[in-house]
């Protein structure tokens, strides 16, 4: 069984993974990513609701993301935390529950 949780992947990755090759990066130069909407996908267990809902907080306050979307394993019980603070916390966010794991 493979299962994938963007969160975890995105704190793995560095920016510069996303640079296309013959562009500066760092401190030589500056990059940014275009890109409006966001998904994060969480699977149950191990801490991903925290963490997608920590990174859900932080791309709201981010101007050129307009979208963002969290597909949530549907046997994530929504009476705990963090799940029961979605609705508060992140209005803006669309949660789509299904079977992810």
């Amino acid at each position: 069984k493979f299962t994938v949780c963007v969160a975890t992947l995105l704190s793995a990755f560095s920016a510069s993974a996303f640079v296309p090759a013959g562009r500066p990066f760092g401190r030589s130069g500056t990059t940014s990513l275009d890109m409006s909407a966001a998904l994060i996908v969480q699977n149950k267990g191990g801490g991903h609701g925290e963490l997608g809902y920590q990174l859900a907080k932080n791309l709201m306050n981010n101007e050129k993301i307009t979208s963002i979307t969290i597909l949530q394993d549907d046997a994530c019980n929504d009476a705990k935390e963090p799940f029961k603070s979605y609705e508060a916390d992140l209005p803006d966010v669309n949660v789509i529950k299904a079977p992810v794991g």
